[in-house]
């Protein structure tokens, strides 16, 4: 399985879910004996059992996933996070990380503070929500739903509209100063 930087443990289930044929994540953890719940919590035995499962460094999946440190606080890299912060029923993903190295999640995009790719600089999309609850973190069937070339160059149109109007601002204020 080919390793993505900072993807987190959900984002790796989901994809081998999908490369094994799986079309849900959470039949794909049932039949590995993988407690979902302990998955999205970033559970340490899960991060080794997946980790081991799709042949991939332990650290780098480590470094990508949200862990709950203790109760209400998470680590995510360095960083010690209240669990408030995270968005749990969103998905948002950078369309264009997707677009060049397929479909993942990182761990870094999951904090509600994060608005923007810190590699692209580009906004992050939220994924259509399932259907069903269960599927709320299966990242892999959420992001054949959408058109991320149509997404990328609608969001490009309205940054563009939005800084050329904040340059006519920023104009007339400075000629009104004079």
């Amino acid at each position: 399985m080919d390793e993505i930087e900072r993807e987190c443990v959900i984002s790796l289930a989901s994809r081998l879910a999908q490369r094994n044929g799986e079309v849900r994540l959470r039949s794909f953890c049932t039949h590995l004996s993988l407690p979902i719940k302990q998955l999205r919590l970033g559970e340490e035995g899960c991060l080794r059992a997946l980790s081991k499962l799709a042949d991939l460094d332990l650290e780098q999946l480590w470094a990508g996933t949200p862990r709950q440190s203790e109760t209400g606080y998470f680590d995510l890299g360095r960083e010690w996070i209240k669990f408030s912060a995270f968005l749990r029923a969103t998905m948002r993903v950078c369309p264009l990380c997707v677009q060049e190295t397929g479909m993942h999640q990182k761990g870094i995009w999951q904090p509600s503070q994060i608005r923007v790719c810190p590699d692209h600089g580009c906004l992050l999309q939220s994924l259509p929500r399932p259907k069903l609850a269960d599927d709320q973190l299966d990242v892999a069937t959420a992001i054949h739903e959408v058109d991320f070339l149509r997404f990328h160059k609608a969001l490009t149109s309205k940054l563009e509209n939005k800084l050329k109007n904040r340059a006519i601002f920023t104009e007339q204020v400075i000629l009104c100063s004079l």
